[in-house]
């Protein structure tokens, strides 16, 4: 696998980024026999999207010492009365990574995050989705599923999100290529401003915005 080392580790160290779980891990790598004297490196870890960041030591700003892609592999809950730990295997033969948590709790957690972390447990999400989708469609009235297509732009006010019952949620990462102003000497600054269209109301709602991105053609959201 290819990518940018450097603007790999800089968005491991990067406090402003919403990991979708991180904290302190004692790791070592799997082997088939396990040692009980085997040393237990305490290292930071930091998972996004399907990366999981082990730092170099218990600090978040220590610098990435590992970066695992979490692919093609098996989390399971390590079977073990006197520790919290759970392992991370390949389906390649590479070695696996034993990781282990402070409390039994935690270590659930961690499990649960990890496995919903690749590209199997998005297609989990979208399988569900899907099946929510038919259900809505199918206890609906004609009218009310014609709603659900996109109807035709027409003016509409925008309206503040804290005035909605409830909050939608939603995740994504966006990356732009070659960004282009009016100065063509001159790097811009970008954002991203978030609306939500509600085809039943006709009404935009302004959601959120991200970070302004300064002096870059290729910034990443």
């Amino acid at each position: 696998m290819k990518f940018n080392s450097a603007e790999l580790f800089s968005f491991a160290q990067n406090t402003s980024i919403h990991f979708e779980k991180e904290g302190v891990l004692k790791t070592r790598k799997a082997t088939t026999k396990w040692r009980r004297h085997q040393e237990l490196i305490e290292r930071w870890c930091r998972l996004k999207g399907n990366l999981l960041f082990l730092m170099k030591n218990r600090s978040c700003t220590s610098g990435p010492a590992e970066v695992i892609v979490l692919e093609r592999c098996s989390i399971l809950e390590y079977r073990d009365s006197k520790s919290s730990g759970l392992t991370i295997t390949f389906q390649s033969g590479e070695p696996g990574i034993y990781l282990e948590a402070a409390s039994k709790t935690d270590c659930e957690d961690w499990i649960a995050a990890l496995q919903e972390a690749n590209s199997e447990g998005l297609q989990r999400r979208i399988a569900n989705l899907q099946q929510l989708i038919m259900e809505i469609k199918d206890n609906a009235s004609p009218d009310e599923v014609h709603q659900i297509l996109p109807l035709p732009e027409i003016q509409s006010p925008l309206i503040d999100i804290s005035k909605c019952l409830f909050e939608p949620k939603l995740e994504f990462s966006l990356a732009c290529k070659e960004l282009v102003t009016t100065p063509r000497d001159r790097k811009p600054n970008a954002f991203v401003q978030i609306t939500v269209i509600n085809p039943i109301q006709q009404s935009l709602t302004r959601y959120s915005n991200t970070e302004t991105v300064e002096g870059t053609r290729d910034p990443v959201f």
